[in-house]
């Protein structure tokens, strides 16, 4: 396995799941008179630092736990629509060798899954199943417990969707 940054590791994914795009997620915040400030000030800011005057926190990205690469893929079917190209929701969350998948990650990725649509876990741009995700030890969080029992019965469900025992 190769330690490759995660913008390489993407570049990589992209060439094959042309369809898709960055998902950043994250926050910021956004306000009513932007100023740029000329001098250093009572306030501790430097010359070419931008303050926001009565922030909004903004939000931007699908949500926490969305994957990093977001968009379909392609798929001709049949019969009904014979001939006809529809598209797949398709998720691509991306982990470099250091990364650990997040509770909201892998909830994500089941749900994607279980509404027929294309969820990819890529480790090191291996495709991770199921099984290989699940046994990843996982980033340490304030709400693992119940986190994981909803990891669980997502994955009860897959697996009972697909007549797994």
């Amino acid at each position: 396995m190769i330690n490759e940054s995660e913008a390489k590791l993407t570049d990589r994914a992209m060439l094959t799941h042309k369809h898709t795009f960055r998902n950043d997620c994250g926050q910021g915040y956004v306000g009513g008179q932007p100023f740029n400030v000329k001098k250093a000030g009572p306030i501790h800011v430097e010359p070419g630092d931008l303050v926001v005057k009565n922030p909004s926190r903004m939000k931007y990205g699908l949500q926490t736990g969305s994957g990093d690469l977001i968009g379909w893929t392609p798929i001709v079917v049949t019969e009904k629509l014979i001939g006809k190209t529809i598209a797949i929701f398709t998720s691509v969350e991306i982990k470099t060798i250091k990364d650990k998948p997040g509770r909201d990650q892998i909830i994500w990725f089941f749900n994607i899954k279980l509404a027929g649509g294309i969820a990819i876990m890529l480790h090191c741009n291996k495709e991770l199943s199921v099984d290989e995700l699940l046994s990843m030890s996982r980033r340490s969080e304030a709400a693992s417990v119940a986190k994981d029992k909803i990891i669980d019965n997502l994955h009860t469900e897959y697996k009972r969707r697909r007549g797994i025992e």
